[in-house]
């Protein structure tokens, strides 16, 4: 009897202590994140980056139909690449406004110093927050904090409407990244 409550008592230990870890390493690369974020607005305020902006309908006409006004504005943030290929941008940052009649929404994309997609800030018309933070390699399968209108999970398991939200924004930012590295 001993013997079983020791085993017990081991395994209860030894899972808590992955448990830990394994937060431990998510806190990690969530603070790794906030500082490449923080860095990024900083390089913006102090104008480090090369900026392009793309405007549609940026004069708001005609209406569209069932949508009305619409417009949308895209800013992107970055240097230039290496001695290898200077001309390839090296994306740090990505924001998308758009505008409807009815509602606006936003979108925020981060890239690390390798221009690998890290998280995602995107509020949706209803004024609904979503932050998608990625581990190493960008994956769905690899988000490692999900914040929903203040509501945090790690390592989520996604329901269908936010699967098919989050695809739709990495389709998104993956076709405005092609878009401006041929311009």
């Amino acid at each position: 009897m001993k013997f079983i409550f020791f085993y017990i008592l081991v395994a209860i230990g030894f899972s808590t202590s992955v448990f830990a870890q394994s937060n431990s390493e998510i806190e990690n690369r969530i603070n790794i994140i906030r500082q490449v974020y923080q860095k990024i607005n900083e390089d913006v305020k102090n104008d480090v980056f090369l900026i392009d902006k793309i405007a549609i309908n940026s004069e708001k006409k005609p209406e569209f139909p069932a949508v009305g006004v619409y417009d949308k504005m895209i800013a992107a943030y970055y240097t230039l690449g290496t001695e290898e290929n200077p001309y390839q941008k090296v994306f740090r940052r990505v924001s998308i406004l758009h505008h409807y009649s009815a509602y606006s929404s936003s979108t925020e994309y981060i890239f690390d110093e390798n221009s690998e997609l890290v998280f995602i800030f995107h509020t949706n018309g209803e004024g609904k927050p979503y932050r998608f933070y990625f581990g190493e390699k960008l994956n769905t399968e690899k988000i490692i904090r999900l914040i929903i209108d203040k509501i945090s999970k790690d390592n989520p398991v996604l329901d269908t409407e936010t699967s098919q939200l989050l695809k739709g924004l990495i389709e998104e930012a993956e076709s405005i990244i092609t878009i401006l590295q041929k311009l």
